[in-house]
């Protein structure tokens, strides 16, 4: 399924409904990804420090809430892989802030890599 069609899907789901939000919420990140790349200079520089916050806001409420639930509902495993993940995306984000928005690094490195929200439901 693409991401599209997976957008299209969580669309579907009452406002209301934490799992809707959460989805919603990794396909604004994939967008956004895709807004920083798309820029240059200093609105480049811009775009990464809007989803920078935007991810930390979005794992912090995750591992508030959604963390909890998850190892009741689907276990130890599954839990701890997710968090597993959770600490890539920092470490990746922490890695990137010390590289220069604009510099070939920065493109490389962030090209080279997907959204761990596009790999997980």
């Amino acid at each position: 399924m693409s991401d599209s069609e997976r957008d299209s899907e969580y669309a579907a789901l009452p406002d209301d409904d934490v799992v809707a939000i959460v989805l919603r919420q990794h396909a604004d990140i994939r967008e956004m990804m895709v807004r920083v790349l798309e820029h240059d200079g200093s609105r480049r520089q811009k775009s990464f420090a809007e989803l920078k916050g935007f991810i930390t806001a979005h794992e912090k409420a995750e591992q508030a809430v959604i963390r909890p639930a998850t190892r009741g509902t689907a276990g130890p495993d599954v839990t701890d892989a997710r968090l597993r993940e959770e600490a890539q995306a920092e470490q990746l984000i922490a890695h990137l802030e010390h590289l220069d928005v604009n510099g070939d690094t920065f493109i490389a490195t962030r090209s080279s890599t997907s959204s761990p929200s596009s790999r997980r439901q």
